[in-house]
């Protein structure tokens, strides 16, 4: 059976439409991780910490909505297929390369409270436990 045309286009507005509420709604999550830690640990370290990943984190949101509408010229080709002269990105390598970003920045967020809960005064079990604790939080 052939598809539509006008349901690939409606899917297609959602993909383009879901790429910037995507950027959106990560880097919401990871500042209110970050917000969290900060909460928790008020210390200068955390705070200087937090607020650079937190500006690296709302950075590449920016760049990944920015690029995700701004990825084929002229823009309605993403969901037009009926645009002949079009030059769309590679959406594969910019995906990848994208979720590679991600889980370098996931990576710091999830780490960062263990420097703080290692030097508290608990048996070495707990700490683990705790620590353990806050990596849960990639899941």
């Amino acid at each position: 059976t052939e598809v539509p045309v006008k349901k690939i286009e409606s899917l297609l507005i959602s993909l383009y439409v879901g790429c910037v509420l995507y950027a959106i709604a990560i880097v919401v999550i990871k500042i209110s991780i970050l917000l969290l830690y900060r909460s928790l640990f008020p210390t200068p370290g955390i705070n200087l910490a937090t607020k650079i990943i937190g500006a690296i984190s709302i950075a590449w949101a920016f760049e990944t909505a920015l690029v995700g509408i701004l990825s084929c010229r002229p823009v309605k080709a993403f969901w037009d297929i009926t645009v002949t002269e079009k030059k769309c990105i590679n959406t594969t390598a910019f995906f990848i390369a994208n979720s590679a970003v991600h889980v370098v920045i996931d990576i710091a967020i999830l780490t960062l409270p263990i420097r703080q809960v290692w030097p508290l005064k608990m048996s070495v079990q707990k700490k683990v436990v705790v620590s353990f604790m806050f990596l849960l939080g990639g899941l």
